[in-house]
């Protein structure tokens, strides 16, 4: 199902800081995604991407096991690998 409207900006906004380092900025923008879109896989995706950036390694594990299903993606799948090395 894709994102409504204001969802997709706000992770275009989150997707584009984390392209740019600023991580923090990226988690203000994601969180202001409807709580019920939250599990798209593009927004996971880009949720394990600032949680690497911010190294909070825990929390990485907890969103790759909700984003298992349904998602094939070598990126993800790096991602993953990233979070349960605790790799940089």
């Amino acid at each position: 199902m894709p994102l409504e409207r204001s969802d997709s900006q706000y992770w275009q906004a989150a997707a584009g800081y984390v392209e740019l380092g600023m991580f923090l900025e990226a988690d203000t923008e994601i969180d202001k995604i409807d709580p019920f879109n939250r599990a798209a896989p593009e927004v996971l995706a880009t949720r394990l991407a600032i949680y690497q950036g911010l190294e909070k390694w825990e929390l990485m594990q907890e969103i790759s096991v909700l984003g298992q299903i349904g998602v094939d993606n070598s990126d993800y799948d790096f991602v993953i690998c990233c979070c349960l090395g605790g790799v940089t």
